[in-house]
């Protein structure tokens, strides 16, 4: 029996509109505690999304999720539950996925996938597939937004996310 906490993620960021929906692995504990994606400060998600777009990110947490919907941009995550006691992918035990095939034709706009990091990809791979997805949508890697993601300085992530945004 697996010792570790079960976690549950949070719900989808969306409206009819949604073009890009941004997929992460599982929200962290400070976004969780808080019910708002991406709400640990060490995450450079906000601040990438404010390069790309020349915006200023407002403090609001529903500010912020207006700039994304101006934007067509969706957030989810690719798993909905598992087990871990950390904020860490690499601690992940137990997955569950979303159901992010429903997710897709509730969204007939979507036209591209971005998964934030090696981890959402390889859980989108393992649960989702890429070749179960209709033609019409892309599915890219991008780096992760995290600050632990040190492999890419800021300025090289935002580069790379604004080929896939502004596409």
């Amino acid at each position: 029996m697996d010792s570790k906490a079960i976690t549950e993620g949070l719900e989808p960021v969306a409206d009819s509109d949604s073009e890009c929906l941004i997929l992460g692995t599982l929200p962290g504990k400070v976004s969780l505690q808080t019910q708002q994606y991406y709400a640990n400060r060490g995450n450079y998600f906000w601040r990438i999304i404010s390069s790309i777009f020349n915006e200023t990110i407002p403090d609001s947490y529903e500010g912020k999720l207006n700039v994304l919907k101006r934007h067509h941009i969706a957030l989810w995550d690719v798993l909905k539950s598992a087990n871990r006691d950390s904020s860490l992918d690499s601690d992940i035990k137990n997955p569950n996925a979303n159901d992010i095939l429903g997710f897709i034709s509730t969204h007939p706009n979507l036209r591209v996938i971005g998964l934030n990091g090696k981890d959402a990809e390889d859980y989108f791979r393992k649960f989702i597939g890429i070749h179960n997805l209709p033609e019409n949508i892309r599915v890219v890697s991008l780096p992760s937004s995290s600050s632990t993601n040190t492999h890419l300085k800021l300025d090289a992530k935002i580069s790379i996310w604004n080929l896939i945004l502004k596409s």
